[in-house]
């Protein structure tokens, strides 16, 4: 039988010791993130994606109502569309909508109309999203649903050449 060494249970207990506080002193403490002050918040903001054209109309004769394809309401929060009326024949009225799509039923319902847009080189915006405060013609605080899509109105007579474009966040 060997005699026990007790001096190098002696040794090896303050290297434990070491090790384990320099450990738990990295867990708790891993200092500014680079290029960040000492006690700033990092914040990352929404990703805006820019969808481009939704809707491209060339000559599109009223009165008739054009619908967009459906486009994926995933991970989007708000959404702001953009309709410029480059050119029209007559005297055009065209309203554009953001519309959700029912999940269960598969029917779309309006969340923001716009205002009357009637002559050539006009653009006008609407916005759709839970955060967004709501007024009449311009904004709506409702969420987005998973299937959404654009609508174009034209009331009278007249052709309308325009496009309506989307960003999403």
């Amino acid at each position: 039988m060997r005699p026990s060494k007790p001096w190098k249970a002696l040794l090896i207990m303050p290297v434990i010791a070491v090790l384990v506080a320099a450990w738990v002193g990295f867990l708790v403490y891993q200092g500014p993130a680079l290029g960040q002050t000492a006690g700033a918040i990092q914040i990352i903001g929404p990703l805006t994606r820019d969808n481009g054209a939704i809707q491209t109309l060339t000559a599109a004769q009223g009165p008739a109502t054009f619908n967009s394809a459906d486009q994926s309401g995933f991970n989007v929060t708000r959404i702001t569309c953009v309709f410029r009326q480059t050119t029209s024949t007559g005297a055009p009225t065209s309203t554009f909508t953001i519309q959700n799509k029912d999940a269960a039923s598969g029917v779309y319902y309006n969340l923001i109309t716009s205002s009357n847009v009637t002559t050539p080189a006009t653009t006008s915006f609407i916005a759709a999203g839970g955060d967004i405060v709501t007024t009449a013609n311009l904004s709506i605080g409702y969420p987005v649903a998973r299937t959404w899509r654009t609508s174009l109105t034209i009331t009278s007579t007249a052709t309308v050449t325009g496009t309506i474009g989307c960003s999403l966040q």
